[in-house]
């Protein structure tokens, strides 16, 4: 059964900044950032499923979109930000899929537009401000994860017999 939202349901709220993130890390030291995604399994958005392996839900895109913007408009002295993961053996899964199956066709369609305008911008920065991203991956990358992978101007994928790419 599709998730319907109820009129006791909170409205998800879009503003946040680095102090209240809770699945990155935005560490600055111009000329560089770096972006260190460690999803809390037990802190998905709705509450009612579990972001395991670093997959994300509408509440880790939101935080990624603000750091993307912070760093493109409020640190111009940054030049270049490092996207990675701060777990062993896993970079990001992709879109979660407990989330995915629970949610409504209508939230699925912004969630997919949301997190797409989301790596459109990391792309623009690029583009036209010259905030250069590199992906080093370190582990498991699939789906969105991957789709996050190639929003970067470069990928580096760490040697270590365990990380690879895919695609659904």
């Amino acid at each position: 059964m599709e998730h319907a939202a109820s009129s006791t349901e909170a409205p998800v709220r879009f503003e946040t900044d680095p102090s209240r993130y809770v699945h990155w890390r935005l560490e600055i030291d111009p000329p560089v950032a770096r972006l260190l995604m460690e999803v809390k399994e037990d802190r998905p958005l709705r509450g009612d499923y579990p972001l395991k392996l670093n997959s994300y839900d509408l509440g880790v895109d939101l935080e990624l979109a603000d750091a993307l913007q912070r760093l493109r408009f409020g640190h111009p002295e940054v030049r270049a930000v490092v996207v990675t993961s701060g777990r062993d053996r896993v970079f990001c899964s992709g879109a979660n899929i407990y989330m995915l199956g629970s949610s409504t066709h209508a939230f699925k369609v912004n969630f997919c537009k949301y997190t797409n305008e989301t790596r459109l911008a990391l792309e623009d920065a690029s583009a036209h401000s010259g905030l250069k991203s590199l992906a080093a991956v370190n582990g498991a990358c699939a789906g969105g994860g991957y789709e996050l992978a190639l929003a970067c101007d470069e990928i580096l994928l760490v040697d270590d017999a365990s990380s690879a790419v895919s695609l659904p």
